[in-house]
Formats: C-alpha cells, structure tokens, sequence
C-alpha cells in the first residue's frame, strides 16, 4: 500500500511482491518564531546597508505565490527594519519576481505580504514590461531586467533555496535572473545544460550559477534574505548577507535536510506539490526522478495542476516530441526558446524512462490532448499499468521539487 496524501497522490494498493521505498525531504525541528529570527538575521547585518539607502529607497525583490517562502512572516519585519535605520516606508517598494511565471494577482500579493500590505507598496514583473539592459554577464550574456533596479539605491532579495535543474540551487542571483529578467536572458541560462553537463540538479558553483550571479552583481543586487523551508513554508533556518555569501550559506545548510539517499527503482512515483498548480511548475519533479529511475523504467508525475498547462502552453506541445524538434524552437521567439529549453531537458528524462501523470484537474483532457502523455485520474490506475510491466521496485518521492534524491 502507497499510503495517500490527498490531491493526485491519493494512494495505492500494489501487489505484496514490489519493493516500496518512500522518501521525503528530511525531518527538522522548524523555528518557532520567524519573525524574531528575521529581525536578529537583519541586525546582526546591519551594517552591510549604508546611509545612502535611506535617501535613494529600497527596492524588495520578493519571490511569487509559486513558492513556499514565508515571506507573509518576513516582509512586514523586513519593512519595518528599514524604517527603523531611515528608510521610510513610502520609500520601500515590493516587486515580485515573477520569471517566467504569471504575472501576480492582488489576492496573491496580500497573501505573500502579509500584514505589511496594508502600508506598502507592490508591483509585479511580467514579461512584458519595458526593459533596461544593464550589461552582460561575464560569459557575454545580455542583462536586460526591470528597470525598477536602477531606480532605488539598494535592493533586497528575498527567496528559498531548493534544487534546480537548471542552474543546481535555487537562490542566490535568481531572483534577478529570471526572477526580473527578460525572455532573452532567461532562454540563454536555460539553454545551458544543453552545452553543460555538470550542470544538474544540486550542483554547485557551475557555468550557470556564475553567468546568474553575474546578472546579479550587474544589476544592483545588494543583500539577500534566504529562506531554508518546507513545501508549507515551516523554516528551517533564514540566512542574510551578500549576496554570493549568502547564498553559499544557505545552499550548505539546504543541502543537509533535502539530500535523500533513495534506491534505484523501477516505477518512480513523483508528487510535484508544492509546485503544481501547473504543468510548467509540476514538470520539476521530474527532474528528482530522473535521479533514481532506472533505465526503461517510468515516472509517474502525480500533480494537482489547476491551472493547467500553465504560462507556457509550447512547453506541453513540445513534452513528447524529438529532441531535433525541440531543438528548431530554440531560435524561434524568446519565450518560446526558454519553453523548448525546459522541454529538451524533460526530452532527456524520457530518453531515459516512460512519464505518465497522474491528476485531477479541471483541465486534464487538455492536458492529455496538448502533451500526448497518458493521464489517470488516480494513482492507482496508473500504478496498475505501470505494475503490470512486472515492476520489482517502486520509490514514492514526496515534495519531490524540493528534494535532491541520490542513488544508495
């Protein structure tokens, strides 16, 4: 029996004779108090802010409603920390830093907020606001970001740290690029595990975790508030500081809790919460997966996926097509070469195993007719298939985007 969690991963009955292993992130005693842990974060740093900042305003780079990051706990501190060492509040502007995600809603800004909604001021990156090109990265990347970077003296990011297929961590730089990045910039880090291979899932100071933070330096960043937490946002630890110090800190402590040893295993159930109100967010429990299936083996991508496709419907279109078709998008349109990017490295978890999802969405016969995978309503119609195939091994990865599965 996989015991259930509710939504798309609700459990299933498997013949006695399968091996079941289920991993998830690893246990901790979460902070009590975040909003007290916060302030002493930011007073043992103070003095990394200088007076100028009082002047010139402070602008607050803060992760969207995809994330778990309790900013809502964070926010309103870090508000009125700035106040306290001459930063006016009228002078404090929140920007969500939306990447290549939906631009967010009123709804979800009071939600990240907080309380601090109520005297602070927001905006949302999309990706089609004006740009500013700032620079180039050291490898000759075009930095072309919000403007809104330019125009405060000093800016904060604030996000988590969880593995990343694309650059190894999240973090660090990336709440610039993508975070308030244009499509251009963005395609051109994406696209980098296809000319790099040491670029994977949990590595570490590799070709595009530099070009990011090299986005980063140019762009203005200037401090950061990195969150180790849970899919509901329970927090592990909060680090502040520069930004590289920072985010090297908090990569050293997320790796502790979210490094799983799993063994390699036949079918690889993968819930993609709490990244799954779309397939363009759910598609990274695949990457986790791709870890400790087995050759010739099949991922099952258990996800909610409300919202269905998501911002990037090509990414579906693309999800099981050649590589070779893939590869004719990448110098379509901007935004189209970042979708082809991530369908290439999902083209990559195929070579390697069969993917079906598992999802109760609203939308899921759009999701089977766009994507051309086999979709089932429950995980045990989808574990009977995959089962029938005389499976001896099966690994449930639970929270999977927030897990770095090793081999045993």
């Amino acid at each position: 029996m996989i015991a259930g969690a509710g939504g798309a991963l609700d459990g299933a009955n498997i013949p006695g004779s399968v091996r079941v292993a289920i991993a998830e992130p690893q246990s901790f005693v979460p902070v009590a108090d975040v909003r007290a842990l916060t302030l002493q974060r930011l007073k043992g740093c103070a003095a990394a802010i200088p007076a100028r900042t009082a002047e010139g305003g402070v602008l607050i780079l803060c992760d969207d409603i995809t994330r778990p990051t309790p900013t809502s706990e964070i926010i309103p501190v870090l508000s009125d920390f700035l106040q306290e060492i001459g930063v006016a509040k009228d002078r404090q502007l929140v920007l969500f830093a939306t990447g290549t995600h939906k631009a967010m809603n009123d709804k979800e800004a009071k939600k990240k907020i907080g309380e601090a909604y109520g005297w602070i001021k927001w905006l949302s990156h999309s990706r089609d606001t004006e740009l500013l090109r700032v620079g180039f990265t050291d490898g000759g990347i075009p930095v072309d970001v919000n403007p809104l970077v330019k125009e405060y003296a000093y800016v904060i990011g604030v996000g988590a740290v969880f593995p990343h297929r694309y650059c190894g961590w999240s973090g660090g730089g990336k709440i610039v690029l993508p975070g308030v990045s244009g499509a251009r910039s963005v395609s051109a880090t994406h696209w980098m595990p296809y000319h790099d291979a040491s670029i994977t899932l949990g590595s570490r100071d590799n070709l595009a975790m530099r070009e990011i933070a090299s986005a980063a330096r140019i762009s203005g960043l200037s401090f950061l508030i990195q969150v180790v937490c849970t899919g509901d946002g329970r927090v592990k630890d909060i680090v502040t500081g520069l930004p590289d110090a920072a985010h090297r800190q908090a990569i050293e402590i997320a790796s502790q809790c979210m490094t799983v040893s799993v063994p390699e295993s036949d079918i690889v159930v993968a819930e993609a919460w709490p990244e799954d109100a779309d397939l363009w967010q759910a598609g990274k429990a695949l990457y986790a997966a791709e870890n400790i299936v087995r050759e010739g083996g099949e991922i099952i991508l258990a996800a909610a996926l409300p919202e269905g496709l998501g911002p990037h419907r090509l990414y579906a279109e693309l999800m099981n097509s050649d590589p070779s078709e893939i590869l004719s998008h990448r110098s379509g349109g901007e935004s189209a070469s970042v979708a082809a990017a991530a369908a290439f490295i999902t083209a990559r978890v195929r070579e390697k195993a069969k993917i079906t999802i598992v999802t109760n969405s609203p939308h899921s016969i759009d999701i089977t007719n766009t994507t051309g995978v086999r979709t089932y309503e429950t995980l045990q119609e989808a574990m009977d298939g995959a089962v029938s195939c005389k499976a001896g091994t099966v690994a449930v990865l639970r929270q999977a985007p927030l897990m770095l599965p090793v081999r045993k």
